[in-house]
């Protein structure tokens, strides 16, 4: 018998089963470091790729603009960001000339405690934050078009600012390729137009799925990033500081320098820590998130799904876990499932396409493609709303699974599934 333990939420949960082909475990690279946060931090800073040192880019700065994701409590941002202010009233820029700006693409605006998890009480307390509203007119400004015609607007207070820094991790993203960097400018702080008409390139509207090039890592061919970068040009920041953190949360690395270049020297890094070489693929994927706060909901623990795809073979299945302990995450998800009948369906993503439909897609994709077993605090009628088979437990999860599949099954465990990306290698 083997013994399985999994991140649930805040919890472990654990099952044990009679694996006859365990594949093996597929896991990032562990690479940790005993230097503190503050210390990668300052040896990053003074070696800024593709532009001048940090303290002497920001001498004296004034109109300062911190912009950083929704995601940021996910991302490592609440460890570095009370020194990169440091850093900054070291380099004479006082607190006051120093505001924060988090690039939200959908739901609605964040409570105060929401805040403070995100960014630190104390530095809620020393610098002004805002709000990105991709739906507040009152907040948008056009500063041009992309080459097919898509507007670019963007938050004004990009444009009222002297200067910008992003604050982001790098991390895979099944749809630009990679998340972060310029991406929390656009699609992070654009108008609900600009993210929709730019997201919509990547939906094949004549088969209802997303467009094959959708891929965690893929930037040759992928019309997506393409757009993207030539909006982010209307309005580009000066400085990026990204930060990598391990499956333990721990940041072990910090890219900075030129927005692009700094995040294209981190892509190489995720790549090596978090793309794992696969040979065959499984009758059986177990996956979980990796546990919170990658599994709060399910619009961010999809992600695992997705990267469990890529190790399974068609029509085999998957055991998803994620707690999703604060729902879904949008009010409006579930609605893209009342249209399963592929006329109604594709009327509807012409009349009311968002960035939410691409999800919604992906995951129809998904349930068409295998059969997905998942142990969650969702309630059991919206799993079963979305196509999935619902498990009180992982051992009732598994013992569906190798039911469904074969006793014989080949598997694959991911317990770190939100970061890891399996690519098919024949080699």
């Amino acid at each position: 018998m083997m013994e399985i333990k999994l991140k649930y939420g805040k919890e472990t949960i654990q099952a044990n089963v009679r694996l006859f082909d365990c594949l093996g475990e597929l896991v990032s690279k562990h690479i940790t470091t005993l230097q503190p946060a503050e210390k990668i931090l300052q040896d990053a800073l003074a070696q800024a790729i593709g532009t001048y040192p940090f303290s002497r880019l920001f001498r004296r700065a004034k109109g300062l603009l911190l912009v950083l994701p929704a995601y940021s409590a996910n991302a490592g941002i609440h460890q570095v960001l009370p020194h990169v202010l440091d850093r900054l009233n070291h380099a004479d820029v006082p607190d006051q000339e120093i505001k924060l700006l988090v690039a939200k693409t959908h739901g609605p605006a964040f409570s105060e405690e929401e805040l403070i998890n995100l960014v630190g009480r104390q530095c809620l307390q020393r610098v002004d934050v805002f709000q990105h509203d991709c739906h507040a007119t009152r907040q948008l400004e056009y500063v041009g078009e992309t080459r097919c015609g898509i507007p670019v607007l963007l938050n004004r207070l990009l444009l009222d600012a002297e200067q910008i820094m992003i604050l982001s991790s790098i991390e895979h993203h099944f749809i630009t390729g990679y998340d972060g960097g310029p991406r929390v400018i656009i699609p992070g702080c654009a108008g609900y137009e600009t993210i929709s008409r730019i997201f919509s390139l990547a939906i094949d509207f004549e088969h209802l799925k997303l467009q094959p090039w959708c891929m965690d890592g893929k930037l040759d061919g992928n019309p997506v990033h393409k757009t993207l970068q030539e909006a982010y040009r209307c309005l580009s920041a000066k400085f990026g500081v990204y930060p990598i953190m391990n499956s333990h949360h721990r940041i072990i690395s910090v890219f900075t320098g030129h927005p692009l270049q700094a995040h294209a020297a981190g892509q190489r890094m995720v790549d090596s820590l978090f793309k794992i070489p696969i040979r065959r693929k499984a009758d059986l994927t177990i996956v979980s998130c990796g546990g919170a706060p990658r599994d709060d909901n399910f619009l961010v623990a999809y992600r695992a799904l997705h990267h469990a795809a890529y190790a399974t073979k068609p029509g085999g299945t998957i055991v998803f876990v994620a707690a999703c302990p604060q729902g879904i995450g949008s009010e409006t998800f579930l609605q893209w499932f009342d249209y399963r009948e592929s006329q109604s369906l594709l009327s509807h993503l012409h009349s009311n396409f968002s960035l939410e439909a691409t999800l919604a897609l992906a995951t129809m994709e998904k349930i068409s493609d295998f059969n997905i077993i998942m142990v969650s605090e969702l309630a059991e009628a919206e799993l079963r709303k979305m196509g999935f088979i619902f498990a009180p437990s992982l051992q009732e999860a598994i013992d569906m699974a190798l039911d469904t599949a074969k006793k014989r099954a080949a598997t694959y465990i991911m317990p770190e599934g939100f970061q890891t990306v399996p690519f098919f290698c024949d080699a």
